[in-house]
């Protein structure tokens, strides 16, 4: 009986383990690692090594994700802005927060089908490593609507993408606002250089909206929130 229970709580653990950290998942022909678990967990113990002055962006790491991330971009056409605490970053400092944990960009919905055909792919095969995906997932639980985000990993920084429509939620206003409520922040963008690459930052009324009226103050060892 004993061997019995050893027995049955081995494939127990091996059946968790293999469903939360080592099962594929397929999205458009795209197969990834289920580690949405994991870095869910990884995110929080970053933010609380942020709040104790521990870990600091590496910034060598994000530029080189962002230029990736242009040229992958670019090379399709298609359209994104910096957005949330990178944008804030670029426009009071034109550099990436040090104490932030991630980088963020946007895209409108007229964007997502060509980002899904085309853009993800590329993005994978550069060594992006999908960590979560939610598009075009109701929520049972959420009278807010559909979501359309996918968060990446590239050189241990999340790369976390918002596709912005109306009808869908949006991560920037804390996942359970429609975007109907961000897109009049968004309908114009200042153009900036980073290196020899162009890219687009919203206006100032953006992150007032976000971050209230002293966005332009940082908060030592506090990553930007909005919401």
């Amino acid at each position: 009986m004993l061997y019995l229970f050893f027995f049955g709580s081995s494939i127990t653990v091996f059946y968790l383990l293999y469903k939360y950290l080592f099962i594929y998942q397929h999205y458009n022909g795209i197969h990834y690692p289920k580690y949405r678990m994991f870095d869910k967990y990884v995110r929080k113990y970053n933010k609380a090594l942020i709040k104790l002055g521990l870990l600091n962006l590496n910034k060598k790491n994000a530029y080189d994700l962002l230029n990736n991330v242009h040229d992958i971009f670019n090379k399709y056409n298609t359209f994104f802005w910096l957005s949330e605490g990178t944008a804030l970053g670029f426009f009071r400092n034109n550099d990436f927060i040090d104490y932030d944990d991630d980088v963020d960009i946007g895209l409108f919905i007229d964007s997502k089908d060509n980002f899904i055909q085309y853009i993800l792919p590329e993005l994978v095969n550069k060594g992006f490593i999908i960590t979560r995906i939610d598009v075009d997932r109701d929520s049972s639980t959420n009278k807010h609507g559909k979501q359309a985000f996918i968060s990446m990993n590239y050189l241990n920084i999340s790369l976390d993408i918002d596709i912005v429509g109306l009808g869908y939620r949006t991560v920037a206003t804390g996942n359970n606002i429609d975007s109907i409520y961000i897109l009049p922040y968004l309908q114009k963008f200042k153009k900036i250089i980073i290196g020899k690459n162009i890219f687009y930052i919203p206006l100032e009324p953006y992150y007032v909206f976000l971050y209230g009226r002293n966005y332009m103050t940082p908060i030592k060892n506090k990553k930007p929130t909005g919401f």
